[in-house]
């Protein structure tokens, strides 16, 4: 299997129709382009496309299209690159969009706004002004599997959230499970308007089967209400970052409301489910601020890229971090998931394998508090703020790893 690039100027569109044989075509490189793509023929059931690397001149999208035509209706997929050198780039693919192409396509698209703004995508998760620009790259490769037939392995099972009535006075709603074929966001409402101003709070959810769910619940939202409601949503806009009629602030002070991660429709309907309260958490007591911060793991496997977190107790809201190395430097970080005040059972973190070549069997988990923007982590990462620091002392778990 060999991989194929190919490369135009960004001030030329490329629409022409790609006459080269897939699973055999040389590398090709234009020796003027600092933009490239390299990407090998693969299998999509897994609703993931693994980049092999992304080379940018400058930051902006990477961006799968399921034909050549490259219109924004077209997209099925895209992630963010910084400028430089992006190893093992992972785009999550709208499996229900792609509908089983032998070919996709990969374009580099350049953020040439404030990259402040690069939550601001468009409906459907699909990006606004920038997949309107003129891609600096072009690759095409050959897909193999049923991708988005509905009776491939990747939509055998059906999108679905099981919750029982309960007692949220801990200020946690517990959800049963949620079934879902892509990463997204299991969102609690407090009104079956199911507008945002109803939110009540929300967790990640990962593709498969996702059991015992906590959700933190706004007490002041939520108050005396009889009955909540439960809705699966998309992981569609920055991953890892809840984006649904919530505020972002651009670097100079002001605020846009984003609508990235849009509610899953699944055979013309939503993925709901509706639970009574039988004790309003306005007025209960909540975990206490004194609980002892800990982190409990077990030796994991990262074959699925995915690592499962036995329990983490923090005394605050915050995240768990993954490093790669006991310095824990920002370059260090592979990984990071949102934890609550309390105990965090099944925190399941993915990992950016690509940053684990030649890595000793070893990582760490470190406890960081969500000191900076709400929901959005920021310690150096990915050139973000400093704002989220490590608690003190720090509470750090090492745990070994095999696989990939």
């Amino acid at each position: 299997m060999k991989r194929q690039v190919k490369f135009f100027a960004s001030s030329v569109l490329l629409v022409a129709v790609m006459t080269f044989a897939l699973a055999g075509a040389a590398r090709v490189q234009a020796a003027a382009s600092t933009t490239q793509i390299a990407v090998e023929n693969q299998n999509v059931d897994t609703g993931v496309v693994v980049i092999d690397s992304v080379t940018a001149a400058q930051d902006g999208w990477v961006v799968i299209y399921k034909n050549p035509n490259l219109n924004s209706t077209d997209i099925v997929g895209h992630a963010w690159v910084h400028q430089g050198v992006n190893p093992g780039v992972k785009v999550i693919v709208n499996m229900s969009a792609i509908g089983n192409p032998p070919t996709l396509w990969a374009a580099f698209l350049a953020d040439n706004t404030d990259p402040s703004v690069r939550q601001n995508w468009g409906p459907n998760g699909l990006p606004g002004s920038a997949a309107q620009s003129t891609p600096a790259a072009l690759t095409a490769f050959a897909t193999t599997g049923n991708a988005g037939t509905v009776t491939s392995s990747a939509k055998a099972i059906a999108d679905g959230i099981t919750v029982h009535n309960q007692d949220i006075s801990s200020g946690l709603a517990l959800i049963d499970s949620v079934t879902t074929n892509q990463d997204g966001w299991v969102v609690l409402y407090r009104s079956p308007n199911f507008d945002p101003g109803n939110i009540v709070g929300y967790a990640p959810v990962y593709r498969g089967t996702n059991t015992d769910l906590l959700v933190k619940v706004d007490a002041n939202k939520v108050k005396d209400q009889p009955t909540l409601w439960a809705q699966l949503h998309a992981d569609a806009g920055i991953q890892n970052v809840f984006e649904w009629g919530n505020s972002v602030r651009l670097a100079d002070g002001t605020s846009i409301q984003v609508f990235n991660d849009y509610p899953v429709i699944q055979n013309n309907g939503y993925i709901r489910a509706s639970f009574a309260t039988t004790a309003s958490p306005a007025t209960a007591s909540t975990p206490s601020s004194k609980s002892k911060d800990q982190i409990s793991i077990g030796n994991q496997s990262l074959n699925t890229g995915v690592i499962v977190i036995d329990s983490v107790t923090a005394a605050q809201d915050g995240w768990v971090v993954l490093y790669r190395s006991p310095n824990f430097g920002p370059g260090d970080i592979v990984g990071y998931a949102p934890v609550y005040q309390g105990t965090n059972y099944g925190v399941k973190v993915t990992v950016d394998t690509a940053r684990l070549k030649d890595q000793p069997p070893e990582l760490w988990a470190r406890l960081h508090v969500d000191q900076g923007i709400p929901n959005i982590f920021e310690w150096g990462y990915q050139g973000r703020a400093f704002a989220d620091p490590p608690v003190f002392p720090s509470v750090v778990a090492g745990f070994g790893t095999n696989g990939p």
